[in-house]
């Protein structure tokens, strides 16, 4: 007798990386809408330039994608992945050294290149963690965590914390 694919549970490993992205998409969900008050309020830089800053690190991060699958298939996803984690904590900590807007776009540069370096390879580690047959359901667990999560869930637990 088999099992439906829906009834089949996932390894640990896969659902550890899970539930490290839903943490993430949570705290993203969280602290991104609140980085352009932070720059903008509590840094000085005003909402306009707090606003560019935030649209700077989306395009830097857009840009630096294809390099990530370059690095990802040279040195696997991994080291990249871990990498690309230590580069975005190093820059979320220099945040709180903001204190113009120069320095607010170095900080976004940081941030944007360790943010970049982990999407790619989160997907590719979780492919070769799964099995054929299970792909296909993580990466639908993956991308509903990563999309649909954060708007709904994440100004919840903000609204309730204030």
């Amino acid at each position: 007798m088999t099992q439906s694919l829906s009834k089949v549970p996932l390894s640990p490993v896969v659902r550890r990386i899970l539930l490290g992205n839903t943490l993430s998409a949570i705290g993203s969900g969280m602290t991104v809408p609140l980085l352009i008050v932070y720059l903008g309020q509590v840094r000085g830089l005003g909402t306009g330039t707090a606003g560019l800053v935030v649209a700077y690190m989306a395009l830097v991060s857009l840009l630096l994608m294809p390099a990530t699958g370059i690095l990802v298939d040279r040195w696997g996803p991994r080291p990249v992945l871990i990498g690309g984690l230590v580069v975005e904590a190093f820059g979320v900590a220099l945040l709180a050294r903001v204190d113009s807007a120069g320095s607010a776009f170095a900080v976004a540069t940081i941030v944007s290149l360790g943010a970049s370096f982990t999407w790619s390879p989160q997907s590719a580690l979780l492919g070769r963690l799964t099995s054929a047959d299970e792909r296909q359901r993580v990466f639908g667990i993956q991308f509903m965590l990563s999309t649909s999560h954060r708007p709904r869930r994440s100004p919840s637990c903000t609204s309730l914390m204030r």
